[in-house]
């Protein structure tokens, strides 16, 4: 959850390579111990509280099967204000087959826990992916490496500027 939280948080505010940056930053950081693995998961915890809230009052007061319901008596009423047009008429059953189709996948398949399996795997290969360039980082010393080599261009630049 922490790391969708991220990945979703960072697809919105920065585009989709800040997202998948930050996806794979929260996966690492919430497997680690701490303080900031603890307040990334005290944060999706709270997003998965509200989230399930937000469930349970759907549930509980039928909201969606509410406004469902509303446009389908608009779109009723759409249709018979039309009266017998064959391209509402294909319209209508070209959405209603698609309608179908998708059912009969889910139901094969499970869209929903399928797709909650390939998170959760991603989840786990960013984490070790984000765990092996910290090792090799501390192994090669690579980040020191770039900021040595990033100094030697300065000094010569102003060296050259003098």
């Amino acid at each position: 959850t922490a790391s969708i939280l991220a990945g979703l948080a960072g697809a919105l505010l920065g585009g989709i390579w800040v997202g998948g940056a930050l996806f794979a930053a929260g996966s690492y950081l919430s497997r680690k111990d701490g303080e900031v693995s603890s307040a990334i998961k005290g944060v999706a915890s709270s997003a998965l509280d509200a989230l399930n809230f937000g469930a349970d009052m759907n549930q509980k007061y039928t909201v969606t099967d509410k406004i469902g319901g509303a446009l389908s008596g608009v779109v009723e009423k759409a249709k018979e204000s039309v009266g017998d047009n064959e391209t509402v008429k294909t319209i209508n059953d070209a959405v209603d087959k698609a309608g179908e189709a998708v059912s009969k996948i889910d139901k094969d398949i499970n869209i929903k826990g399928t797709v909650g399996n390939v998170v959760a795997a991603t989840s786990e290969f960013a984490a070790d992916a984000v765990e092996r360039v910290v090792d090799v980082n501390e192994e090669y010393k690579v980040t020191e490496q770039i900021v040595d080599k990033g100094k030697d261009v300065v000094s010569q630049v102003q060296a050259q500027l003098k």
